[in-house]
């Protein structure tokens, strides 16, 4: 039988060096996933590949990659919501199903490499979220193959699990506990603009509803003025647009959100910007201050900044995103911060945005 190897916190590192040895010799070895136990193949060898697939009893092999953008090089000309749901889905329970083309990396791998990975022109990316697997793949030299999560419609959540399934095939199996989740990975299915969830798993059909909505992110400096004043007066006019109300802006594919380059945690909007949207009849009495993350960079779709200063200052760390941002003054002005200036100051600033807003939401469907 394979060798099952507890991991603990002072041998986990020598054990996952052992797997990725392994794998880089041809052998299969078992890791685990958030969502269950897979066993695992260098996508550079012929003989564990081959293996893999006669294991796997008709199942399409998942390719598992370190970061989302790996997928782009096996997928060249990805549409931008492909590109939108990678960002958004990775590391975690999603698997993505792309159309490919010959073009790619998919090309530096062998015809049985091809065969068990590719069904119909359509190959299946996972980027796994737990640490385990997630450094097998920083370790390794080249991504992985891994098998489905359920041996005959059961799914595998346990290290003994996945030796009862392979046997002797697989070389060790590296054990941290059952899995984190008690449902599979969600596969979801894209083509060119459209998706739709092949299998459903901890990812809901809600869930993804939201991740693969339209984004808007506007940035100030503190995120208690300016920027919670765009977003509130841009989901005023957006649900005045789409006849809909706030709560379903996320049912129509919309999610607006604001932040600030300095921001604390947890301010509240300025009395002023409060006062100023409640004669809309927009509360934003909830709103709670928060800075630029990486992560709402990488998931926001459109990026208006109220300064070139707040431009500068996120293309210092990100330039990658130069193409999702703008001033959200189209004329290339500067929205001034009205902090100090007095009701008047932030009534000016109020109507300098609204009618960049409602240039923005014009574009809207």
């Amino acid at each position: 039988m394979s060798e099952i190897v507890k991991l603990q916190e002072d041998t986990a590192r020598d054990a996952i060096h052992r797997g990725v040895q392994l794998l880089a010799d041809g052998q299969l070895i078992g890791l685990p996933t958030e969502t269950g136990y897979v066993a695992a193949a260098s996508c550079q060898s012929d003989s564990a590949v081959g293996t893999l697939k006669q294991l796997a009893n008709g199942e399409l092999l998942t390719l598992a990659i370190r970061q989302g953008d790996e997928a782009l090089d096996f997928v060249p000309g990805m549409s931008s919501l492909g590109q939108k749901l990678l960002r958004r889905c990775w590391p975690g329970p999603v698997t993505l199903d792309y159309g490919i083309g010959d073009a790619g990396a998919l090309g530096s791998v062998t015809d049985t490499v091809r065969e068990a990975i590719v069904d119909n022109q359509r190959l299946q990316f996972r980027v796994p979220q737990d640490i385990v697997a997630s450094e097998c793949l920083r370790l390794s030299a080249n991504p992985l193959v891994f098998s489905a999560e359920a041996v005959e419609s059961e799914r595998v959540v346990t290290a003994d699990g996945l030796q009862a399934a392979f046997g002797d095939s697989v070389s060790m199996i590296l054990d941290s506990g059952e899995t984190r989740y008690d449902s599979g990975s969600t596969i979801v299915s894209i083509r060119e603009d459209a998706w739709r969830i092949e299998r459903e798993g901890v990812v809901t059909q809600g869930m993804m509803n939201r991740l693969a909505s339209t984004i808007f992110l506007f940035v100030c400096t503190g995120n208690t003025c300016r920027s919670p004043m765009a977003e509130g007066l841009f989901r005023k006019f957006l649900c005045d647009r789409l006849q809909c109300t706030d709560d379903e802006l996320v049912d129509r594919g919309y999610v607006v959100l604001s932040a600030g380059i300095a921001a604390a945690h947890g301010a509240p909007a300025r009395s002023e910007t409060l006062d100023i949207l409640s004669e809309r009849g927009i509360d934003l009495a909830n709103h709670s201050s928060q800075p630029v993350t990486q992560q709402l960079l990488n998931q926001a779709d459109h990026i208006y900044t109220m300064t070139r200063h707040h431009r500068d200052a996120i293309l210092l760390g990100r330039p990658d995103v130069a193409d999702r941002m703008k001033l959200l003054s189209q004329d290339g002005a500067e929205i001034p911060d009205p902090i100090g200036g007095g009701m008047g100051e932030y009534k000016r600033c109020e109507a300098e945005m609204e009618c960049h807003l409602q240039s923005i939401v014009a574009e809207c469907d």
